[in-house]
């Protein structure tokens, strides 16, 4: 009903779309909606679900679970004890964390806070300084932001995924490692355009 008791108005006669009606028709059986596709493990309200931290090492689920709220102070100290960790716990504790690590990374490394971003590519240089190799097959889900961050109009922030890089890989790999992204990174770049 539109205002003061007045039906809606329909151009064509025809019903207005209505996600009751959805359910009538199609039933809600099997269909998990498109959110399930693109939010990789989240819940309702947008945080992370408990089947997302499966398998990553108990001090590193309280710091990723912490690096997706949204409160800024909170993702400061999120990022200093990501790194933290990265220099003290062993090989195999930083490594279980890969799993969610270059999703986190992505998000928090395109932050409007140039200190969330600079502290993402520090938290990143650790971390990849510490798996080494085994950051390999993450690499084209996170060269994109990593790129990106090169280029950032804050100083600091640049220098820090700069010297996230030189330190990720030697300087006779820099060419090949570009080469091996450069798709992932127009993509990326095309989506920052599209979406701004």
């Amino acid at each position: 009903k539109g205002k003061k008791g007045t039906d809606q108005r329909i151009k064509g006669n025809v019903k207005a779309a209505s996600s009751g009606r959805m359910v009538e028709l199609f039933g809600n059986e099997g269909f998990i909606g498109f959110d399930a596709v693109t939010t990789g493990g989240t819940s309702s309200d947008g945080s992370l679900s408990d089947e997302a931290f499966y398998g990553i090492s108990n001090s590193f689920q309280t710091v990723l679970k912490q690096l997706g709220k949204r409160d800024t102070t909170t993702k400061i100290k999120a990022l200093n004890e990501f790194i933290i960790l990265c220099d003290n716990e062993g090989l195999e504790s930083v490594t279980s964390c890969l799993k969610l690590w270059p999703l986190m990374y992505n998000k928090l490394s395109m932050d409007n806070d140039h200190r969330i971003r600079e502290l993402t590519h520090r938290a990143l240089q650790c971390c990849s300084v510490k798996v080494k190799k085994h950051l390999g097959p993450h690499i084209k889900t996170i060269i994109g932001c990593w790129v990106s961050g090169m280029c950032d109009p804050n100083v600091q922030s640049s220098i820090s995924a700069k010297t996230a890089f030189s330190m990720s890989f030697s300087p006779d790999k820099h060419r090949d490692v570009y080469k091996f992204g450069l798709k992932d990174v127009v993509m990326h770049v095309n989506n920052m355009v599209l979406k701004e």
